[in-house]
């Protein structure tokens, strides 16, 4: 990257950020939040801010308290000027503060407890209660914050010391001694001295992890176009919304990247963000950076509540939306907001204007494995949500509001090559309950995870072997039995196969939004964002566009109506392997929708010389691959990629499926150097059969030829591979 986009990305400001001086009310403390849209305020006005333990009112102390610096963290997000709909919300908060007050006085003196209750405060979605005290710090703090929520209707309760402003800690464990082992060790290997950049060691990367960082070896060549650190690096995520973030965000960290990384971002079919290649030197700078833009990387990696995925896809106008489209969003961002690590605000906040109310971080303990959440609708399904650990399956009516949710468990694509103990699945019905049931039920189901005892090789941890030990069955009575008269839950296999089998993934490349914003579908090769997409960034950037990470390696650009920012898009022509892409020039009318797996690029994974997983390249060799797949085509057939046929490639340098090769057309995934196991028939309501083995691309190529002429002979009207590999190879 150079000129100026380099010279922009060595500075320390943050693009877009702008940061203001408040007082937290009730609570009178003071501290700097950060906003990215373009918000007015007085002195003494009142806002809505989030912090780490909710959404609050505050005083407006001083508007403009410079732009965010890196050694300056912000504290929460300015989210707008309160109105008269927050402060009847606050009205009510204090209402249910003087009642936790009360509640925990009364629970005090009960005790015995040596402790002075100095204040009680409760955030504006009810949810979160905050007790601040005077005193020793007790063990018995933990389980009388359980019996005040759940006595007050609260989601949790937390114990502030007055005396050191922080929560409260009852005594030193054994996980406190790890994470201090942890922060020792992580910073022997990332400041200057004789252990930089040495290996973190096995027993922290899951700490590692937890917080969205991986430690990665370089295994040969850095690949074209990326600089990537000989030795070893750090990979670090990002998580978002859905997908959404500000394009100014998107634009900060492809500067980070220029400035720390290898010069691209990766955007993953999770919806998250990779910045690949950075100097082990440099990370303690791009997590501060990432906190002071109120970025957050936890729940990206490790054992958690990894990064939420549903449809990317903004609002469409009347005319194209599906039914349930605004429901199904608005679940998903629920789900995460309750469900994930807690990190900082602005995640939850730059999505289409859609307001959640609440949040409470999900339960302090310790997660076997990573736990996946897909979400979707009956109607449309791009992420291949039974793929994921829990799977959330809106019912959709064309004329009302849903009603009803289906909740799969256990999916996961991921085996072990050569072990017969592993196996891939996708996510089995498990039951169905009310929409606005979704989210106890979906932590219920969580928390039966995290109590599970899991023995064994960290990969039989995962959810999918739980359910397949236990039978759906036995996990649905374990469900119904916490459930109790709080959540209708019951079994309707009938109707939810019904309604899944009406599922499509069906994606129109561009078009309007409801509220008139012009928005563009750009399928990028590998997700991979590079120098020559700054100008885009920038642009997109100073429109105020939002974006969204989509599931299938593309970006959603939407412009507020009437920016000059869109022409650029428009004139930007990316090469891709198969050379379709949108005219965005022709977005008046915009073209006929695609299916969403089929964007030009396909899927692939990173794979080597960086992942520690793979067995073989991917990323590095998408072009001979996917060049293999067009030669097995027969001459006289036009080569449609994702179009009609509905075929398109899916390639993985290892047996993880990160790129989610059991669910493509075609998914080619390296079990060995020399071998890699070919797919076909892939998508998201059925896994792909194995139909052989190749070494390379001519192999495949020689592979599919007769398969893919059977299909241009064989195929019904309007009928896509995959169904016709069912109907006929399938069998």
């Amino acid at each position: 990257m150079t000129g100026e986009h380099a010279a922009a990305a060595a500075g320390n400001d943050l693009p877009g950020i702008r940061s203001v001086l408040v007082r937290q009310l009730p609570s009178g403390h003071v501290l700097r939040c950060g906003t990215v849209h373009n918000l007015q305020a007085g002195r003494g006005d009142t806002l809505v801010i989030q912090t780490t333990t909710g959404r609050w009112l505050a005083t407006l102390l001083i508007p403009a308290a410079g732009e965010g610096r890196r050694d300056e963290p912000l504290g929460g997000e300015w989210l707008r000027v309160a109105g008269e709909t927050d402060r009847r919300r606050g009205q009510a908060a204090q209402q249910r503060a003087a009642e936790l007050f009360d509640a925990a006085s009364q629970t005090l003196q009960q005790a015995g407890a040596q402790l002075v209750l100095a204040a009680a405060e409760v955030d504006l979605g009810g949810d979160v209660g905050v007790l601040r005290f005077l005193g020793p710090a007790s063990e018995r703090l933990g389980p009388w914050a359980v019996e005040l929520a759940e006595r007050c209707g609260l989601g949790r309760v937390q114990w502030v010391s007055l005396e050191a402003e922080r929560p409260a800690e009852s005594s030193t464990s054994s996980e406190q001694l790890h994470e201090e082992a942890f922060q020792r060790r992580f910073a022997d290997v990332t400041r200057p001295g004789p252990e930089l950049g040495m290996s973190l060691g096995k027993d922290y990367r899951v700490s590692a992890g937890n917080r969205g960082w991986y430690q990665q070896k370089r295994r040969g060549e850095s690949p074209r176009l990326r600089r990537l650190p000989a030795g070893r690096s750090w990979m670090v995520r990002v998580r978002t919304a859905a997908g959404g973030m500000a394009a100014a965000h998107l634009r900060q960290l492809a500067r980070l990247a220029a400035e720390f990384g290898d010069g691209t971002l990766r955007l993953t079919i999770r919806q998250a963000i990779q910045l690949h290649g950075v100097d082990s030197q440099y990370v303690p700078q791009v997590i501060e950076r990432l906190e002071s833009s109120l970025l957050s990387t936890a729940g990206s990696c490790g054992d958690a509540v990894r990064n939420l995925t549903c449809c990317s896809l903004p609002l469409l106008d009347a005319a194209d939306r599906w039914p349930g489209q605004a429901e199904t969003r608005h679940l998903a961002l629920q789900l995460g907001q309750a469900m994930l690590p807690r990190g900082l605000a602005f995640e939850w906040t730059a999505t289409d204007g859609e307001e959640t109310i609440g949040s409470g971080p999900p339960a302090a303990e310790p997660l076997p494995h990573k736990f996946k959440i897909g979400v979707a609708s009956d109607r449309h399904d791009c992420a291949d949500v039974l793929s994921n650990d829990l799977a959330v399956i809106v019912r959709t009516e064309a004329s009302c509001r849903p009603a009803a949710v289906d909740l799969y468990v256990g999916g996961s694509t991921a085996y072990r090559a050569g072990d017969a103990r592993s196996f891939p699945r996708l996510a089995q019905y498990l039951a169905t309950v009310a929409y606005d049931d979704c989210l106890p039920a979906a932590e219920m189901l969580l928390g039966m995870f995290s109590r599970r005892d899991t023995p064994g090789p960290r990969h039989f941890r995962r959810w999918k072997y739980v359910v397949a030990r236990s039978g759906v069955e036995t996990l649905y009575e374990q469900l119904c039995q916490q459930a109790s008269e709080r959540t209708d839950v019951r079994r309707d296999a009938d109707a939810a196969q019904r309604h899944l089998a009406r599922t499509r993934s069906v994606h129109p490349p561009g078009g309007r939004t409801a509220e008139g914003h012009l928005w563009f579908r750009l399928p990028l090769v590998a997700g991979r964002l590079t120098a020559q997409h700054m100008p885009l960034l920038d642009d997109a950037a100073a429109a105020g566009a939002t974006v969204r990470v989509g599931t299938d390696h593309d970006l959603i650009v939407s412009y507020p109506p009437g920016s000059a920012g869109a022409g650029r898009l428009a004139q930007w022509t990316p090469r891709h392997a198969f050379g379709r892409t949108a005219d965005p020039q022709q977005f008046d009318q915009p073209p006929e929708p695609q299916p969403a797996g089929g964007n030009a690029a396909g899927r692939v994974c990173p794979a080597l010389p960086t992942c520690p997983l793979a067995v073989a390249a991917a990323e590095t060799q998408w072009d001979m691959w996917s060049d293999a797949l067009r030669a097995a085509f027969p001459p006289e057939e036009a080569f449609d990629a994702g179009g009609s046929s509905g075929v398109f490639l899916a390639l993985s340098g290892c047996a993880n499926g990160c790129s989610r090769p059991l669910t493509a057309p075609v998914g080619v995934v390296a079990e060995s150097p020399g071998r890699r196991v070919v797919y076909l028939g892939g998508s998201s309501r059925r896994l792909g059969q194995a139909v052989g083995a190749v070494a390379g691309p001519e192999e495949l190529t020689l592979l599919l030829r007769p398969i893919l002429a059977r299909f241009g002979r064989q195929r019904a009207a309007g009928e896509s591979f995959g169904d016709w590999f069912w109907r006929t190879c399938g069998k």
